[in-house]
């Protein structure tokens, strides 16, 4: 590595993209193709200088109101749909998730994990909720194009919050079910501006101020919310 003040680890694989990505701790990591050398990366990180001192900067006034990663315990809080709620964790006779007021009440039998069994109950709850809000989306997206999305995927995913395919599919992280709805349609939104535009050139930000003119605000906003989650 050449000799540079920013210090990061590479990653190579069989991928053909180079990308850096920093963690709630402040570490950087540059994924990369096999053969690229460390001369180039070296050269590709010094120009992405800027971009990764202010993503730090983020990182670092979020770090007061940081969570640990969610142990899923009796006590913890937990972001669901963009509030504080509390795990009530309650050894029981059955498997059962629900919502009462403030509380997340899990009752289980003595040998399940409460976190997949919450899990469970997210993935149910995101799959209504994320159609209902992509139904709404798809509404105000045709205001501006004509649209055709055929399928509605959701999982869990480390690095994105969503993803459209060419054939028009949207996949969706269940994380999302974390924030609140003007934050799950930014992630749509902007999901349905790459049937326009697949790539993050200036047309699909020109095509994302159009249909969500605010959407610059809500994407700082998620930034600096999701180093509680992720």
């Amino acid at each position: 590595m050449l000799e540079s003040d920013i210090k990061y680890t590479i990653l190579r694989s069989k991928r053909f993209s180079i990308s850096i990505s920093i963690n709630y701790k402040c570490e950087i990591l540059v994924r990369c193709p096999m053969q690229i050398s460390e001369n180039k990366i070296a050269e590709i990180v010094k120009e992405k200088k800027s971009w990764i001192c202010k993503k730090i900067s983020v990182i670092s006034n979020n770090n007061v109101v940081i969570k640990n990663k969610n142990n899923y315990q009796n006590g913890e809080l937990f972001l669901y749909l963009g509030k504080w709620m509390t795990l009530n964790i309650i050894n029981g006779k059955r498997n059962f998730v629900y919502i009462d007021g403030d509380f997340i009440n899990i009752e289980i039998l003595k040998t399940t994990n409460p976190q997949i069994l919450l899990e469970k109950y997210m993935a149910k709850d995101a799959k209504i909720i994320f159609n209902q809000r992509l139904k709404e989306c798809i509404i105000n997206f045709k205001k501006f194009y004509n649209l055709s999305v055929q399928i509605l995927k959701i999982r869990k995913m480390k690095r994105r919050w969503g993803s459209m395919s060419k054939s028009g599919i949207i996949t969706l992280n269940l994380f999302l079910l974390h924030y609140e709805y003007e934050l799950i349609d930014y992630v749509i939104m902007h999901e349905l501006s790459h049937t326009k535009e697949m790539n993050h050139s200036r047309k699909f930000y020109n095509i994302m101020s159009e249909v969500l003119p605010n959407w610059k605000d809500l994407e700082k906003k998620l930034t600096q919310h999701c180093y509680k989650i992720l």
